[in-house]
């Protein structure tokens, strides 16, 4: 059974995670994020900026909260 994790935990995941984005380019380290949360309080999107780049990555739910899908970092 796969544990379920929870919005903040899943949000620390992402700072500390080797980063790239879907076309493979090293997204820095370090870099300023915010969080958006689901009315549920998952996860949704987290968004990093270093005041010239931007990526996003986005995450989808089931209805019982079971992530069912990670965007990985997007270029934006």
């Amino acid at each position: 059974m796969a544990m379920k994790r929870t919005g903040n935990e899943l949000a620390d995941l992402v700072r500390i995670a080797p980063q790239h984005d879907t076309n493979g380019n090293p997204v820095p380290p370090g870099l300023a994020v915010t969080h958006t949360h689901t009315a549920a309080g998952l996860l949704a999107t987290s968004t990093q900026t270093d005041g010239t780049d931007t990526w996003v990555r986005t995450m989808t739910y089931d209805a019982a909260g079971n992530r069912t899908g990670d965007s990985g970092w997007v270029a934006q």
